[in-house]
């Protein structure tokens, strides 16, 4: 049968228009039946030809590749899909994160396949449908549940989980595994997408430069992979920290205020400092869950752009300083020191904490949490001196790490620490790798916080002051 197919692909410009028209109509195998009925796919690429498609006809021909058949897929009423045609499903910041720290592996590799096609087959080296040097510069992710979609006019999506994916905007590996990106049959078959020339080889030249490779020159960049069991999900964790706060006792000592600059807010200087609250005289609410049930998990890219570019416009009106007149009075912001201490003690008063029951740990450098409570719940704090929510944060390599790996992380996030500036207020989020969606420029930024679901507390005048 396939000689036959194979015979007709090569006379097909010939045919007739009424060979042509029964040709629509021509039982194909599926591989539990003969159907007439279109449209009938067809998988191209041994990556995913032997997917599973329920509710869809597929032809079953026992080949990964049909490219000498190509000719009679119009005829025939067969619509080709190839690897390229689909896209990620949803992708995590987690999986960037453990994905960055082998993204020069991968580019290693990448080289070492451009020297070997240069000496072999140049033909196909110039096939490369990008430039090597952005195939070199590609992002790499790992994503445990990677699963690629194909959008189908006028047809429900096809959807099916697959070991490697190159996403081509931007250029992006993707993979299961570290494993499956040495495989011919994934991470060979997603590199040869990228080729109009012979895939099969490509993805057993793929195959071997991998394993060429040094995996040992990346172990101290690597991000492992979270070992933590499955918890608890979102809404219930953030429930649960509620009732913690809830359950401890409002009658809790004041801590001494620390003096921030009094006096030299009374002086005559003309750099003023500015005020930040007064927390004693504050009492936080019961807390609220906000955005619930909201998820804002993938990827955002950034564009890159010429650095400084937009900035240098010539504006002859605006003189040396913008037709800005001078302040009569500048001001500067309080010490870090004073605004972290703050941030830290409204993160601490939210949750109806005893100072002994909330470890400060910001002077050990390099663990990425800056307090660790009671239940061994860890907080990383951000802090915000204006009144509104940022949608962005960024995250170090070790708070990366410590949010990817320990089962009990809360983004803590406050805003409102100067005086005069809306509320106090306090966000929990859990679980921030999974819950936002991470914005690529170089460092790993997580995006979308200011509207992730979150627990909340907001800081009002206390009856008692």
């Amino acid at each position: 049968m396939l000689t036959s197919f194979r015979a007709l692909a090569a006379r097909i410009a010939d045919a007739t228009p009424q060979l042509a028209a029964t040709l629509k109509r021509f039982p194909l195998w599926t591989g539990k039946g003969w159907t007439s009925q279109r449209p009938i796919y067809v998988l191209d690429g041994e990556a995913i030809s032997e997917a599973d498609l329920p509710g869809f006809n597929v032809w079953r021909l026992g080949l990964s590749n049909f490219s000498d058949l190509a000719p009679l897929f119009d005829v025939l009423g067969i619509t080709r899909l190839r690897l390229e045609s689909f896209r990620p499903r949803a992708l995590c910041a987690s999986g960037i994160a453990e994905g960055e720290g082998r993204r020069k592996l991968f580019a290693e590799a990448v080289a070492l396949l451009r020297d070997e096609l240069i000496r072999t087959d140049v033909v196909l080296y110039e096939s490369l449908k990008c430039s090597w040097m952005e195939l070199l510069q590609a992002r790499f992710v790992i994503d445990h549940s990677l699963e690629i979609i194909a959008d189908l006019e006028g047809h429900p999506p096809i959807r099916i989980p697959a070991r490697a994916h190159m996403m081509t905007e931007p250029l992006t590996m993707i993979v299961r595994s570290l494993e499956d990106t040495g495989a011919s049959q994934a991470g060979g078959q997603a590199v040869a997408s990228l080729f109009d020339g012979d895939r099969q080889k490509l993805a057993w030249a793929w195959a071997s430069v991998w394993h060429q490779t040094r995996p040992d020159r990346q172990v101290g960049q690597i991000i492992l992979p979270s070992a933590k069991p499955e918890g608890a999900g979102v809404a219930s964790r953030l429930s649960a920290l509620q009732a913690q706060a809830g359950e401890r006792s409002d009658s809790q000592k004041k801590t001494p205020k620390p003096l921030r600059g009094k006096a030299a807010a009374k002086t005559q200087s003309p750099i003023q400092v500015r005020r930040l609250r007064e927390i004693d005289d504050l009492e936080p609410s019961q807390g609220t869950i906000v955005n619930e049930g909201t998820t804002n998990n993938g990827l955002v890219f950034v564009k890159s752009r010429t650095k400084g570019q937009s900035s240098r416009v010539y504006n002859p009106a605006a003189g040396s300083n913008g037709g800005a007149p001078k302040p009569s009075t500048r001001t500067v912001l309080p010490p870090v020191g004073d605004r972290e201490q703050l941030a830290l003690e409204a993160v601490r008063r939210a949750l109806r904490l005893d100072p002994e029951q909330l470890q400060d740990v910001r002077a050990r450098r390099g663990i990425g949490v800056d307090a660790i409570d009671e239940l061994r719940q860890c907080y990383e704090i951000k802090m915000s001196s204006g009144s509104a929510f940022p949608s962005d944060i960024t995250l170090t390599p070790s708070e990366v790490d410590a949010a990817q790996n320990d089962p009990d992380f809360f983004l803590a996030v406050v805003v409102g620490l100067e005086e005069g500036e809306g509320c106090l207020k306090v966000r929990f989020i859990f679980n921030p790798l999974e819950q936002l969606a991470a914005k690529i420029r170089g460092e790993v930024t997580l995006t979308g916080v200011d509207k992730a679901e979150a627990l909340e507390y907001e800081f009002s005048v206390s009856d008692l002051t």
